[in-house]
């Protein structure tokens, strides 16, 4: 309902202001925030909503769902931006603010740390033009996200490395030949037992490594 309505709102000032004006921008980014929300509630609290039914539980929603809202969401959101800047100037203090709240969108929706360090890069820089320091709301908040950025990259590094790890041949190796030496003396007499634990029998290890 709320896009049926902004859609409408945005032919109108389309048709009365032209495609890059500030007044399209702010009406774009509420649009944004529409498929934002509904990526995060998903299909199952859409149709409650809709029926008006209450439900205590509510399903999660599917990451397909989610993706393609949020796809929708990033869409809306970097089209307010280029209108912004095409219409008040790329170090306008609207424009800033509009990068930050892509950038916090990448960090906390779609987990791209990359994405979102160079949006909040963006908006810190245009601050700054805008003789903004540290102790403004906004400058302390991009701060604080690009911060937390950098600890979600950090913390990346061991997951991918701990899975090296796990996937190592050698390591693969190395259990496969201590279940063959089990199977080796399960089978055979104490002096056979001898021979595969110790290289006398390398040529039946071959074969059940084949």
């Amino acid at each position: 309902e709320a896009l049926v309505l902004y859609k409408e709102v945005l032919t109108v000032q389309r048709s009365a202001l032209g495609d890059e004006h500030p007044d399209v921008a702010v009406t774009l980014s509420n649009m944004a925030e529409v498929f934002e929300y509904h990526g995060d509630i998903g299909e199952r609290g859409q149709c409650l909503r809709s029926t008006g039914r209450k439900s205590s539980v509510l399903s999660s929603p599917s990451s397909s769902y989610r993706r393609g809202k949020y796809r929708k969401a990033t869409r809306l959101y970097k089209k307010a931006l280029r209108v912004r800047r095409a219409s008040l100037g790329p170090d306008h203090y609207f424009v800033a603010l509009t990068c930050q709240k892509l950038g916090t969108f990448h960090l906390k929706k779609e987990r791209d740390y990359s994405e979102a360090l160079r949006r909040f890069t963006e908006a810190l820089e245009i601050y700054r033009k805008n003789g903004m320091g540290d102790n403004e709301p906004q400058v302390s908040e991009t701060l604080h996200y690009m911060r937390q950025v950098k600890i979600e990259r950090m913390r990346q590094v061991p997951r991918q490395s701990s899975g090296t790890l796990a996937a190592s041949p050698m390591s693969t190796y190395s259990f496969s030949n201590l279940s063959l030496s089990k199977r080796s003396m399960k089978r055979g007499n104490g002096s056979q037992t001898s021979g595969s634990l110790y290289g006398g029998s390398e040529s039946s290890d071959e074969d059940n490594l084949r």
